[in-house]
């Protein structure tokens, strides 16, 4: 299954049998040996072997003619095709000089395209010399002869000469500028070791470690200018020579010629050695299992890591493997399109279906619920004339299926359409890029509870302010209830008067009566107790008032509270086999809550029938009281008139007191109306909106350079349409509050830090002025309309000192497409088509390469786009390439192939498909504008 550019071990470094220097192996023939090195290899997972020997590739060639007889090696049938795809690379290992700091000679590999080894007879081996002595068989068996005539025969000469055959920097140099070609199929690697390495030319932390060690001398820098790669697993290595440590990347470039990759090998010299590198640093390699993968390696130094474990390694409910499309009619290449784990760019020509497959995967995955909300967005395509009876199989990397006529197995992915990030960018009220990234943050772990629970404080927040304006202009009613009942029980001044004219003729008529002190005091005593008695009266029946308001409250609390646990159990997402535990938890909780509230009833000390009995009693006492009055009153000379005095004041002492009481109620009530409990909850309310601020600060810094900021938005045209409109007639609100509150067309002017302020402002302005409303609104109405919910969440990015709104509408789309990536915590995979539009060659290579490389590691990303520098110097992973084909081809009108960049062949124009009569590289410079001019980039772009 072609995926592209996948990760393998790679081991470029293992000698074989009979390897010309320092051999350790036992095996008693090549043949046992072949065998032990291949099953090593499968076991140890080695894809590609760069089989080394000093000076030969007779080893090489010896191992190639072993694999021509593997049907006839019974011992290797269980793996054989594992065997026959492990690719071999001949590896030439030479020794150089200048001899190091040790006096030991430079290593400097050269490892050959396979494609080449008939050319190297006369390109490499006739061509490099020592002493006249050619590096052929029999040149170097010659030289050891000239330096030992006594060796006893070939095979001792030979050895003789391989110790101590050398070459020269600049001769190296030589052969590979007079043939291009040579160049071109070879790969130069040097040792950097510090005893048989370049490094060894002087003391190695010298060199890396030490900021005084600033330039090379001019053997050292021939050296790497030479070499493409370097042999070292030191991590110290791997940093300096990618400009990570010791030196800028520009300074590696100017000393060595370019970056330089680290590969590493087992360099094995015995069977127990085999594709074993020390502390288990294996190479894992990024490409085509082929020498055109190798070379990618140059371009990208990043494609090799030296660890244990393979790198970038995802989640497989996060990698989409492969999408096969079922159909009928031919409409769709009836092959799998697969999917690497990390970037995979879809290009092709015009209506070739390169959106289409993107539409498919995301149709396929999504939940219908998701894709109808994406399908809403403005110029989204909707792929209506699709085949009817078309079904697509989408396959994860742990093996769950995604059907399109299935709605089991969908799983979450980020698919950002065509011209969303544009639609994003042109919204000029920003709602659309709010609502984003309410999405984007919705997905966080935790944060969606998070929110929530902010959100149902707010909820409840609104129903307190709300309830409390209810209840105050409830209570202003009352109040004028009140006043009302307080002028019909009389003028109090005049009462009060009259009480005193009575009084004074009372004690005219006592002195007229034969009443003594005795009697009038008595008299006195008595009138005091009924006077008492009826405050008492008079109280108990405002207690039984008070018991009716508290059995109302609680009988109403009673219901709320059962309405609201049925409300909040109905929303509540639970499986069938929870339904009995949901449902006894909700008998039980509303017994238990209706039981408390009954017992509060139980222990109310106010109970009616006692309090009525009392009152009974009392009005039984006063009764008597007034009979005991009676001889007293008898004595009374003009007994009538006395009487009938007496009554009169107790009628004007009556009212008296029933005024008295209330103006108690009215004043009392009076308290009740406070405005400033509006201000305190509607203050309370903006505090809950800016925690939210609090509650995304984690989220703030995106990548290096963005920056989310969080802020509360007042929806000024809602808050006119809701209030102002409605509060003055031909008379603007600046006027009437003040122009630091209000404009001259009668707009708010919103700003956090005075927002309270200026709203009780407003507030105290409505009640404290008895301020008249257009359209016969009501002060309740334009309470409610001031303190309203007019908070919105909105959001703003920054880079550097630009924010969102002041961006041009590209450099929007790129800040859009870099906040997609980062925000997300989730790891799933994201489609997104064309998020190059409206952007310019030269701002996408300077902006979106290294964001887009650095994001492809962390989650898969599918691209459509038509931009050569967004598909090649991100160094797309897998490339998938659409075409239509017209309607007489025999092919699929809809077809695609996918594989790596470095897949290259050249066109064939015979061959009738025409995705097939290139390799994908030529179809990507032929597809994408400046395509070639992109490769050439990437390839330069770690070089001089």
């Amino acid at each position: 299954m072609n995926r592209g550019s996948g990760w393998n071990r790679w081991d470029l470094h293992v000698h074989t049998k009979n390897t010309n220097k320092n051999d350790q192996f036992s095996s008693d023939n090549f043949d046992d040996f072949c065998i032990s090195f291949f099953k090593k290899a499968v076991e140890k997972q080695i894809k590609v072997i760069g089989v080394t020997d000093y000076f030969s590739i007779e080893n090489y060639l010896k191992i190639k003619e072993f694999l021509t007889r593997i049907n006839d090696i019974d011992a290797l049938n269980e793996i054989k095709n594992e065997v026959e795809n492990i690719y071999l690379i001949p590896n030439i290992e030479l020794r150089m000089l200048p001899s190091t700091d040790s006096g030991k000679l430079i290593n400097i590999h050269c490892l050959f395209n396979p494609d080449y080894v008939d050319n190297l007879k006369d390109d490499f081996f006739t061509t490099l010399e020592f002493n006249n002595f050619k590096m052929t068989r029999t040149g170097i068996t010659r030289l050891g002869r000239d330096m030992k005539p006594d060796v006893p025969n070939d095979t001792a000469a030979y050895e003789v000469g391989i110790n101590n055959f050398v070459i020269t920097p600049d001769k190296l140099e030589s052969i590979f500028n007079e043939n291009d070609t040579l160049r071109q199929n070879t790969i130069t690697v040097v040792s950097n070791n510090s005893t048989d390495g370049a490094s060894g030319l002087r003391k190695h932390f010298e060199l890396f470690e030490n900021d005084y060690a600033s330039s090379l001398d001019g053997v050292r820098k021939k050296i790497y200018n030479l070499s493409n790669m370097i042999f070292s697993a030191r991590k110290g290595d791997i940093d300096y020579f990618l400009g990570r440590k010791g030196d800028l990347k520009e300074q590696v470039i100017q000393k060595c010629g370019s970056l330089k990759p680290c590969i590493h090998g087992s360099d094995a010299h015995s069977e127990d050695k085999l594709f074993m590198p020390d502390l288990d640093r294996y190479c894992w390699i990024k490409g085509t299992l082929n020498f055109e993968g190798l070379k990618q390696v140059i371009y990208e130094p990043t494609r090799v890591v030296i660890q244990d474990e393979e790198p970038e390694k995802k989640i497989g409910y996060e990698v989409i493997r492969s999408i096969k499309i079922l159909n009928t009619n031919n409409t769709f290449t009836q092959n799998e399109i697969n999917f690497n784990s990390n970037l995979n760019s879809i290009i092709g020509g015009k209506s070739s279906g390169k959106s289409l497959l993107l539409y498919l995967v995301a149709k396929t995955v999504l939940s219908q619920e998701k894709f109808d909300v994406i399908s809403k967005y403005k110029n989204f395509v909707d792929y209506d004339e699709l085949p009817k009876d078309i079904d697509c199989e989408v396959l994860w990397e742990d093996g769950v299926v995604s059907k399109l006529s299935s709605f089991e197995n969908r799983r979450h992915i980020e698919y950002i359409p065509q011209l969303f990030l544009n639609n994003i960018a042109e919204d000029k009220k920003n709602e659309l890029f709010n609502q984003t990234i309410n999405d984007l943050l919705y997905r966080k772990d935790g944060y969606k509870e998070a929110l929530d629970s902010i959100h149902k404080s707010i909820d409840e927040k609104k129903i307190s302010l709300n309830s409390e304006i209810e209840k105050y202009f409830t209570n202003k009613t009352e109040l004028i209830r009140l006043e009302t009942e307080l002028t019909t029980l009389g003028d109090k001044n005049a009462i009060s008067v009259l009480i005193d004219d009575l009084i004074e003729k009372l004690q005219e008529l006592k002195s007229k009566s034969s009443l003594t002190e005795d009697d009038e005091q008595k008299m006195k005593n008595i009138n005091a107790s009924i006077v008492n008695k009826l405050q008492e009266n008079l109280l108990l029946k405002k207690e039984i008032g008070l018991n009716s308001s508290i059995n109302k409250v609680t009988n109403e609390i009673g219901l709320k509270i059962e309405q609201f646990i049925a409300d909040e159990f109905n929303v509540i997402d639970v499986i069938d086999e929870h339904k009995v535990i949901l449902k006894d938890y909700h008998e039980k909780l509303s017994k238990n809550i209706i039981q408390s509230i009954d017992k509060f009833k139980e222990d109310n000390p106010l109970k009616n029938d006692t309090l009525l009995e009392s009152i009974k009693s009392i009005e039984e006492e006063i009764e008597d009281l007034g009979k005991s009055l009676i001889p007293y009153n008898d004595k009374i000379s003009d007994q009538k008139q006395f009487v009938s005095v007496e009554q009169e004041l107790k009628n004007e002492q009556l009212k008296l007191d029933d005024i008295e009481s209330k103006e108690k109620e009215i004043s009392d009530q009076k308290l009740k109306l406070d405005i400033k409990k509006f201000i305190d909850l509607y203050k309370e309310l903006f505090e809950i909106y800016i925690s939210i601020s609090s509650l995304n600060e984690p989220y703030k810094t995106i990548g290096d350079e963005l920056e989310l900021i969080t802020y509360i938005d007042f929806n000024i045209k809602k808050f006119y349409d809701n209030f102002s409109y409605f509060v003055t007639k031909n008379q603007s609100m600046n006027n009437l509050f003040n122009e630091t509150i209000f404009t001259e067309n009668s707009e708010y002017l919103y700003k956090k830090e005075n927002h309270i302020e200026n709203i009780e402002k407003v507030l105290n302005k409505i009640f404290l002025e008895n301020m008249k409303f257009n359209q016969s609104k009501t002060s309740k109405e334009m309470t409610k309309a001031l303190l309203d919910d007019y908070f919105d969440i909105a959001y703003d990015l920054k880079q550097g000192n630009d924010s969102l709104s002041h961006m041009s509408p590209g450099k929007k789309g790129i800040v859009l497409f870099q906040l997609f990536l980062e925000v997300s915590s989730s790891k799933v995979p994201i489609l997104i088509d064309q998020p190059e539009d409206n952007l310019d060659n030269r701002t996408v290579y300077k902006t979106l390469n290294e964001f887009i490389k650095s994001k492809k590691v962390d989650r898969q990303i599918i691209m459509v786009s038509h931009n050569s520098n967004l598909v090649v110097s991100t160094d797309s992973e897998n490339i998938i390439v659409a075409n239509q084909n017209g309607q007489n081809s025999p092919f699929a009108r809809f077809d695609y192939i996918n594989g790596a960049l470095e897949e290259t062949k050249k066109k064939n124009c015979a061959e009738p498909n025409i995705l097939l009569e290139q390799g994908i590289r030529e179809h990507v410079c032929e597809i994408l504008e400046g395509g070639v001019e992109a490769f050439k980039k990437r390839e330069e772009k770690y070089n001089i």
